[in-house]
């Protein structure tokens, strides 16, 4: 899989706003797939490359803090779907969120440390959030 240098636009999720921006990163997108990942700083300051969804800005999975780890999870969930469609389509696609957490596992191995936690509240306020924006109505 080709990746090319670009910048391209993230949406940032505020949980306790409630309020999303839109923010430019420079990083590296997979050709031909709807995703890409970019380099940033966790908050205890440690490189990670979180995995972008080109149509909706949203995050499409971990934060990994390999740059290979990335790029091999994103090779993985590319043939998954058309990552090219809107974000309502690819919430409503069954069993997807269950092939994406497969596709974690695959790519951290034993190595549980290999991606950034999130909190589940925090990650279950994201994918509210997220989903709203999409324009999904509440399961």
């Amino acid at each position: 899989m080709n990746f090319t240098e670009q910048f391209f636009d993230i949406l940032c999720l505020n949980i306790n706003t409630g309020q999303s921006v839109k923010v430019p990163k420079y990083g590296y997108m997979a050709e031909g797939t709807g995703l890409a990942y970019y380099p940033d700083l966790d908050p205890e300051g440690e490189e990670i490359f979180p995995i972008t969804h080109l149509a909706s800005g949203l995050q499409a999975g971990p934060k990994f803090y390999s740059e290979d780890d990335s790029r091999a999870f994103i090779e993985k969930i590319a043939p998954l779907i058309d990552w090219h469609q809107d974000a309502k389509a690819i919430f409503g696609i069954a069993d997807l969120q269950a092939q994406i957490k497969r596709a974690v596992l695959e790519v951290a191995g034993d190595n549980e440390y290999s991606f950034s936690r999130t909190s589940k509240r925090c990650r279950k306020a994201l994918l509210q959030k997220s989903k709203e924006i999409a324009g999904v109505q509440h399961e």
